[in-house]
């Protein structure tokens, strides 16, 4: 499967906007991404990022960066956890905030996730409402810290 990444910056209401927050979406379906892209847009003024599967999301964030990644579990070539892995064995990436999007919230999956340093889960199927949630919690927390 090939690697996408696009850029488009949103703040409410669909409005063009030059600088923000900035947040990757990691996710294999193009419908799922495109469906998170416009919650986002709606939730908070932010810049999205995308791509297809954790090796482009890995490009993605040393080359631009990020805020904050919302990363969809299973992918390939690889999936959220490795991807999650490799940003927490990475200097560079190792603090940005971590959000898992997975229809499989097992005890296991969980345990895994939060072992690797995960901030949060979504469970899909997940509504606008909670996606603004977590990353206004998130937004918060890394404001706060700075």
């Amino acid at each position: 499967m090939g690697s996408q990444r696009r850029e488009i910056r949103y703040a409410p209401g669909g409005r063009a906007m030059d600088e923000g927050f900035t947040i990757l979406v990691v996710e294999d379906s193009a419908l799922m991404r495109s469906l998170v892209r416009q919650m986002l847009s709606q939730a908070t003024p932010c810049t999205i990022l995308d791509a297809a599967d954790g090796v482009a999301a890995l490009e993605i964030l040393r080359q631009r960066g990020a805020d904050l990644v919302l990363s969809d579990w299973n992918m390939q070539p690889m999936d959220g956890l490795h991807l999650l892995q490799a940003m927490r064995a990475d200097p560079a990436l190792a603090e940005v905030p971590f959000v898992m999007m997975t229809g499989e919230q097992t005890p296991q999956t969980i345990m895994h996730a939060v072992a690797a340093g995960v901030a949060g889960f979504l469970t899909k199927p997940f509504g606008r409402e909670q996606l603004a949630r977590t990353v206004l919690r998130i937004r918060a927390n890394r404001i706060q810290a700075a």
